[in-house]
């Protein structure tokens, strides 16, 4: 039977993992945190792992699709935006090459730009999916302990 401390423990560890793991403008992009979801979002329903829909037999849900050159072009040229189409792509304005294109209703928010471009600016690493990935200590943030903190997790919360 479950009780209140396991409860608690469960609650606990879902939040350290949910609010340690949030990138700030300093910190260093990862894909399954802050990449993924960009791509899933906006991207992988034309160029992720189904290849009836695929378009341009361009994969942005695997490294080796993304880093794969297409005729000279190449989606993710880790630590080169410019010679990163995709980046090329969801940076201009013009409107018969953005990515997403504007028919898909879909656009990405300038904070998501940012996150694409500092990516492939620090070297556009790929991940394996969370679950093959080995757990990550996330370091306590730095509050004002007067008050209310008495344990890690309020210090997550506070910190928020």
């Amino acid at each position: 039977m479950w009780n209140h401390r396991v409860i608690l423990a469960c609650c606990t560890s879902a939040l350290v993992i949910f609010f340690g793991s949030r990138a700030d403008a300093q910190s260093d992009v990862e894909f399954n945190r802050d990449v993924r979801p960009i791509l899933a979002a906006n991207c992988f329903e034309c160029h992720g792992f189904d290849a009836k829909t695929r378009q341009a037999d361009l994969r942005l849900d695997t490294a080796e699709g993304a880093y794969a050159d297409h005729d000279g072009s190449v989606a993710v040229r880790s630590g080169d935006l410019a010679g990163s189409e995709l980046w090329n792509r969801v940076s201009t304005s013009d409107t018969e090459v953005v990515m997403p294109p504007p028919e898909s209703k879909k656009s990405l928010k300038p904070e998501e730009k940012e996150i694409l471009r500092r990516w492939i600016e620090q070297g556009a690493a790929y991940q394996k999916h969370w679950a093959f990935e080995p757990p990550k200590t996330s370091r306590i943030p730095e509050v004002d302990k007067t008050g209310w903190v008495r344990n890690p997790v309020d210090a997550f919360i506070l910190s928020k």
